[in-house]
């Protein structure tokens, strides 16, 4: 396996509104990628990680961000990917011109509110509650697959004391199974069984931070 290289073009806006409540940022990009490094699956159930081809990557982003009402801002942005190989000259693999890179999801997003109210000088209380998509993607174990899309919503509130915060927080509130990426076996594949790295499932807690002069 050698090393890639990436040639990226980019080009984007940045606008707000003249009262400052509004602002979207928005961004398109081309990339050339050259020995794309891929996982890919022999028909022995053994698994190696070659330089799959040649690559075109292009997408945008647009992101905004609104104060609704005082103390209180809502965020959202959305990305799309569209990754696919040019060329492909790897013996004995699923490679081929038009097949998607692994693990690169064609959209993405999140959606947030954020609030922060000041109580006095030095505290203030604060909560966020966010949810982020994550589109289909492939990995490969003994097949090359397709993982589902998800989404995970976190939620998060405490006190903000300058050196100091209190945050009490919810991680995947629906508790979620979230399938993350294939996990290879440390023999050889199966062709029946797929093992997957599935999400944490709902976690909450306490978070406690200091900040030391």
């Amino acid at each position: 396996m050698r090393g890639d290289t990436v040639w990226s073009y980019e080009l984007g806006e940045k606008w707000r509104s003249s009262d400052g409540r509004i602002s979207i940022n928005a961004a398109g990009y081309f990339e050339s990628w050259v020995g794309v490094q891929q996982v890919n699956p022999l028909n022995c159930g053994y698994i190696y990680t070659a330089n799959a081809g040649d690559a075109h990557v292009y997408g945008g982003e647009i992101e905004a961000n609104a104060i609704v009402v005082h103390d209180l801002e809502a965020s959202a942005n959305v990305s799309f990917s569209h990754s696919t190989l040019v060329s492909s000259n790897l013996v004995d693999s699923p490679f081929t011109p038009g097949a998607e890179i692994q693990q690169v999801p064609k959209w993405t997003g999140t959606l947030a509110l954020t609030y922060r109210h000041e109580l006095m000088d030095q505290l203030a209380v604060t909560a966020r509650a966010e949810s982020t998509y994550t589109g289909s993607r492939t990995d490969a174990t003994f097949y090359v697959n397709t993982l589902p899309s998800y989404d995970l919503t976190n939620v998060r509130a405490g006190f903000d004391g300058g050196s100091w915060s209190a945050v009490l927080f919810i991680n995947n509130v629906a508790d979620k199974r979230a399938l993350l990426n294939n996990i290879t076996q440390d023999a050889a594949n199966l062709p029946d069984f797929n093992r997957v790295a599935v999400s944490q499932p709902r976690t909450a807690g306490v978070d406690l931070n200091y900040k030391f002069k």
